[in-house]
């Protein structure tokens, strides 16, 4: 269970880094692309449609709330097993 929380906590802090760093711009024929800029320099990679909207905020909200859960799980556990190694 400790991997799975790490493995979810990783791809929430992913998830989070490239959403933060997307933009929409509207190009000369009036459509919007997506774009992913890189931090600290002046690049930018231009990102398919998907990737911005209702589909990665909501893989992010999931595994957001899947890796809190199985941290709180996991601590749970740590106190329950340490309260029965003292009785």
């Amino acid at each position: 269970m400790l991997r799975v929380a790490i493995a979810t906590t990783c791809l929430s802090a992913l998830l989070l880094f490239i959403l933060s760093n997307t933009a929409l711009a509207l190009t000369t024929g009036h459509y919007c692309v997506v774009f992913f800029e890189v931090p600290f320099t002046d690049k930018s990679y231009r990102l398919p449609g998907w990737m911005w909207g209702v589909y990665p905020m909501l893989v992010w909200a999931i595994s957001s709330v899947t890796a809190i859960g199985l941290w709180i799980t996991l601590g749970i556990k740590h106190v329950r097993s340490r309260r029965a190694a003292k009785s």
